[in-house]
């Protein structure tokens, strides 16, 4: 299932060592070195950033960039934006591109955004402290656009109506800007480009983008949303800090409710985070509260506005970033948040959350409303009355059970990446049981799971060879029909199935005699969710381990599901 919103993510590549970098920071100076020196700045401030699956990698290892193309894939982010760094024909960071240009199996879209700032010691293109000048001489735009020509004509390179789309970051320190632009599109009509659709970057407040001649303007949060500093009410700051301090919810809230009024395109822009202490020590900028759940109201807005406002190609989103970690800007998995604002992103790009989520994120975001609070009280309400249906449609059902939702949760993560110790031998049968529902009861005419969604199981199955008690484990398995991929989950409570016990009784000269009370405890309830599912057909097993978990017991529950 194909997204109708594209989301780009920026992309840095300053995770391998270059000569310059060397010269200036160090021998073996990467992003990582920043990213490992970021101390906290009072109690509770999420530093050191330190990556989960990704682990600190380098970028001229190919697995680490094909994992990262699948990743980003499978959880919604329609293609990256590599950050391009062109002075005068001198490029720097360069390879982590022309790899990926090299690779005919990184078949992933892109598009490049020119970094036309001075390389400096404060990173932020500054005056002060340059260590390599951006100039513009006579003739950089024609040779701009020659360089640039095989990127753009890149059988994955991303357009808008055809036209290759190019991003400036910093539009307004470009003199002479409107004649350069329309050098650049005289230039690249002489290759055989008829046109280029080029985006200014909303940053260090540019937002001249209609007179100087861009096609659209791209949002670059936390750049030009004005919110207030909140310094000064964090308890237990460092007396060194010199910088600021921001609420993330503020800047969630500024942006959802502003539309854009510019006369020409607007690709509205969201950040998972932001927070610089890594890179500039006390003088860094923080916007606290960043989660993925309040990032994921955020994005949701973005699209549903993106969707009112633009159509077909023109349907973009920009997130800072896919891996800005020494800016606290990343999807990519961490140790805090796990795969928390990747999963967070495939729900609001493939279908929506509960409820409930929704509600409670929309109460911090419209903290000292009154008016909203009162809607969102009338609105939980009618959650909880919907809820009671639920659970009143769910005590008819074949099975009954007590206990919160939270104890039968999971998620399924592909086998070799799970982090669940499968038994050494599998048992193929010896097992008995039932699959009551498969997210509705009549799951047998045809199940269609969305990845955005959780899949509920409830059911039975049990074997004389395991003992089961209320915290027994019980393992689901998915099978790519295709491939034979696997993804594995775990839920580590089971429910009493008073019915079943006695139902087997016909069984016990067969099983053994204990057979009642080993089937007491066989019944499961699981909420899984599914966001890390590659899309396509496969079957349902589910697996009981031993006491021991050397042996597990394995028993079909569906031969066919289609997962989109």
């Amino acid at each position: 299932m194909s997204p109708d919103v594209r989301l780009i993510a920026f992309y840095l590549p300053q995770f391998h060592p270059i000569p310059e970098n060397d010269k200036f920071w160090g021998a073996g100076f990467t992003e990582w070195t920043n990213v490992t020196r970021g101390r906290p700045m009072f109690k509770g401030h999420h530093q050191p950033r330190r990556p989960g699956e990704l682990g600190y990698y380098d970028l001229r290892v190919k697995e680490i960039r094909h994992r990262q193309v699948e990743l980003a894939r499978k959880y919604g982010i329609h293609g990256f934006c590599y950050y391009y760094y062109w002075f005068s024909g001198r490029r720097l960071l360069e390879l982590p591109l022309e790899l990926m240009l090299a690779d005919p199996d990184l078949d992933f879209p892109f598009c490049v955004c020119w970094a036309n700032e001075n390389w400096s010691r404060r990173w932020d293109g500054s005056e002060q402290d340059i260590l390599i000048n951006q100039e513009h001489g006579s003739d950089d735009a024609e040779r701009f656009i020659r360089e640039t020509a095989p990127v753009l004509r890149d059988r994955r390179y991303i357009t808008v109506d055809g036209a290759p789309i190019l991003l400036v970051y910093r539009p307004a320190i470009i003199p002479g800007l409107p004649d350069l632009l329309r050098r650049w599109r005289r230039a690249a009509e002489e290759l055989g480009m008829p046109r280029l659709h080029i985006c200014g970057v909303q940053s260090f407040g540019y937002a001249t983008g209609p007179e100087d001649g861009f096609d659209a303007m791209v949002q670059f949060p936390p750049h030009s949303l004005s919110v207030p500093e909140m310094t000064d009410r964090i308890p237990g700051l460092n007396r060194q800090f010199t910088g600021k301090i921001y609420s993330y919810s503020d800047v969630v809230r500024e942006s959802v409710q502003s539309d854009s009024s510019a006369r020409l395109p607007i690709y509205r822009g969201v950040m998972t985070g932001w927070d610089n202490t890594a890179r500039r020590r006390f003088n860094g900028h923080i916007f606290e509260g960043a989660t993925p759940d309040r990032y994921e109201v955020w994005l949701r807005r973005l699209i549903h506005y993106t969707r009112r406002q633009h159509a077909g190609d023109r349907r973009l989103i920009f997130v800072n970033s896919w891996n800005e970690w020494a800016e606290g800007a990343y999807l990519e998995p961490d140790e805090k948040n796990d795969y928390g604002f990747l999963e967070a992103t495939a729900r609001a790009v493939f279908g929506v959350p509960e409820a409930s989520t929704l509600v409670r994120m929309l109460r911090q975001i419209n903290e000292g409303n009154q008016e909203a609070q009162g809607v969102l009280d009338e609105l939980d309400h009618a959650l909880a009355i919907n809820q009671r249906i639920v659970e009143l449609v769910e005590s008819k059902l074949p099975a009954t059970g007590a206990g919160s939702r939270s104890r039968f949760a999971g998620r399924f993560h592909r086998a070799d990446r799970a982090g669940i110790t499968l038994p050494a031998k599998v048992i193929a049968n010896g097992a008995i049981g039932h699959l009551d529902v498969v997210n509705t009861p009549d799951y047998e005419s045809g199940v269609v799971l969305d990845r955005a969604y959780d899949v509920f199981l409830q059911g039975w199955v049990a074997s004389r060879y395991v003992s089961t008690g209320p915290t027994s484990p019980i393992l689901f398995q998915l099978t790519n029909i295709e491939s034979g991929e696997r993804y594995l989950a775990q839920v580590r409570s089971r429910e009493r199935r008073e019915d079943v016990a006695a139902g087997v009784k016909g069984w016990r000269q067969r099983l053994g005699r204990s057979v009642a009370a080993s089937f007491l405890y066989s019944g499961y309830r699981a909420y899984l969710n599914i966001a890390a599912v590659e899309p396509g057909s496969y079957a349902l097993e589910a697996i009981l381990p031993t006491s021991s978990g050397q042996t597990g017991i394995r028993f079909p529950l569906h031969s066919s599901i289609l997962v989109l």
